[in-house]
């Protein structure tokens, strides 16, 4: 998550040429998703108990692919320019 938080200022600011204000309201649905899924992960978590017996080949898995597909998603406009932008030219 960091280093998602970390390239997409790079790419809102850096690549797109946003303004401060312009990154921060384009920031907001990743705030408002946020602040939804976590009240929600409280009361399924009261719900269901919490789910350190899960297997690996389960919950677990599937989280980090769908993660992991999102933030390549996510990031395949945004990472190789700004990559380029601050790595040196050798």
């Amino acid at each position: 998550m960091f280093g998602f938080l970390f390239m997409i200022t790079h790419c809102f600011q850096g690549v797109l040429e946003l303004t401060p204000l312009q990154f921060g309201i384009h920031s907001l649905p990743f705030a408002v998703s946020i602040a939804i899924g976590a009240p929600m992960a409280t009361v399924i978590a009261q719900r269901i108990g919490t789910t350190a017996e899960t297997t690996y080949l389960g919950p677990v898995v599937v989280s980090m692919v769908l993660m992991g597909l999102g933030l390549a998603m996510d990031q395949l406009k945004g990472v190789p320019p700004v990559t380029a932008m601050v790595s040196p030219v050798m």
